[in-house]
């Protein structure tokens, strides 16, 4: 018989107790006037006798201990199944981890195959069609671009520019040297 099989006999011996004391109650002989009154009055809502306490405490003082363990057991049990279930779910997650680490190292390496073949064709373009197209790029793309190139390469390109996106771009760079030359600093 499980654990849960041993809570639910106590349930029903101390229902039994209950319903016998009542019951023994009920067959003794009384006054007429006792039997009417009880009638009105519902078995399970007449007051308990001296001697029921007395053996429903005795009941509960001998099966407190059995109720403790079987309480304490239970405890364990599902204690030892949440403890599985976060082992489980720790090494799910400890998956997908790795696997994330994985899909964004290949995710740099493919950036940076593609930032490294996008400067050699910068490089080999025509400063003016350069310059048209980095132009229109969102400016921290073009910065990091006109970082990769020579410095002939991106002057040249710069010096295509207009001057309004030119010292904008510029800007961004210094901006972008200062903060690198903070961070190595302390």
């Amino acid at each position: 018989m499980g654990k849960k099989g041993g809570k639910y006999i106590l349930v029903l011996l101390s229902v039994m107790l209950v319903m016998s004391g009542q019951v023994v109650q009920a067959n003794q002989k009384k006054p007429e006037a006792e039997k009417k009154h009880e009638k009105e009055i519902p078995p399970i809502f007449r007051p308990v006798t001296p001697q029921f306490k007395r053996d429903f405490q005795k009941y509960c003082y001998n099966n407190s201990d059995s109720v403790h363990d079987a309480k304490f057991a239970w405890q364990v049990k599902t204690i030892t199944k949440m403890e599985k279930q976060l082992k489980q779910a720790s090494e799910r997650l400890e998956k997908k981890k790795l696997e994330l680490e994985k899909w964004v190292k290949r995710r740099e390496e493919f950036i940076e195959k593609m930032t490294d073949t996008l400067v050699k064709i910068y490089s080999k373009m025509d400063p003016e069609k350069a310059s048209a197209q980095i132009s229109i790029m969102d400016y921290d793309t073009a910065v990091s671009l006109l970082v990769k190139l020579k410095a002939s390469e991106s002057s040249a390109i710069l010096n295509e520019m207009k001057p309004e996106n030119a010292s904008q771009l510029i800007r961004i760079m210094v901006g972008a040297t200062k903060s690198a030359s903070n961070r190595e600093t302390n």
